[in-house]
């Protein structure tokens, strides 16, 4: 009951703080949206940490807000230091990917962070097959799983990369046990 408190809290604290960075990123005429990750500048590295916070509108960060907080309740079911861990390494991992081989522009928004749990959920359960993983496996999937177009190429303005390197993250960390 705690450890599910701690989690949905850490969740909570999470999205509160993508809509305050938004609600400043707004005041501040966007300018903090050039925190992004740049993929291969100096600059962008810093993306690396911080650009799952960082969104360039109401609209995107609307749309992010609710799949984040239910995608991250499904990690949470493993518990909380598995929540922060798992939170932690696909950030920094889909971030370095990103930085690595993503177009040159800024990508910022919790769709790395979405995409990253998504894999995690639909993956946990080829990693560790049991009722649990069963169905956590099948809700995702069931509920988001028309997201996974997401890594693909489509609009401009959207960073397919953050999606496919994300979700390669969350599934990455499972395969290669690093959780």
């Amino acid at each position: 009951m705690i450890e599910s408190f701690a989690s949905e809290s850490f969740l909570l604290c999470v999205v509160a703080l993508i809509w305050i960075i938004q609600i400043i990123n707004s005041l501040a005429g966007y300018r903090i949206s050039q925190l992004g990750i740049i993929p291969r500048s100096k600059r962008g590295l810093v993306g690396i940490f911080i650009s799952p916070f960082i969104h360039h509108g109401y609209t995107h960060v609307s749309a992010n807000t609710v799949p984040l907080f239910i995608l991250g309740l499904g990690v949470a079911s493993y518990g909380f230091e598995y929540l922060v861990v798992v939170t932690l390494l696909i950030t920094i991992i889909g971030g370095i990917l990103v930085w690595l081989f993503a177009r040159t522009a800024s990508h910022s928004g919790a769709s790395l962070l979405i995409f990253g749990y998504f894999g995690v959920n639909v993956y946990s359960f080829f990693d560790d097959p049991n009722w649990m993983s069963g169905i956590i496996s099948l809700v995702t999937i069931f509920i988001y799983g028309g997201i996974i177009r997401g890594v693909l190429p489509a609009e401009k303005s959207v960073s397919w990369e953050g999606h496919l390197f994300g979700f390669l993250a969350g599934i990455g960390i499972l395969y290669f046990n690093i959780v």
